[in-house]
């Protein structure tokens, strides 16, 4: 219903945007971020960094394996993924 009344049936928009995130990929990220020590950050921002550059200096470097591992879940989850064209398109040449 909410595809629909958003007006993306027929569309690519239809397949992309209702299956961006899931809640169990919110909860396991914010797992592993709660679980950076504070110290980390602590210790940059003493030396000087700014918030954006803890972030992207030492939160990011070390997030990347649990990102990596979303991704792979997310590609996992999603590879024999047809009923939702099945369902949001209508029009045969446009199925993937």
């Amino acid at each position: 219903l909410l595809v629909r009344d958003l007006g993306l049936v027929n569309s690519l928009w239809s397949l992309i945007i209702p299956s961006l995130t899931s809640g169990w990929y919110i909860f396991l990220m914010k797992g592993f971020f709660d679980s950076v020590p504070a110290s980390l950050e602590e210790a940059a921002k003493i030396d000087g960094s700014s918030d954006i550059g803890v972030w992207a200096k030492i939160i990011l470097p070390l997030s990347l394996p649990s990102i990596a591992a979303v991704g792979l879940f997310y590609a996992v989850g999603y590879w024999n993924t047809f009923f939702n064209a099945v369902l949001y398109i209508n029009d045969a040449g446009k199925y993937p």
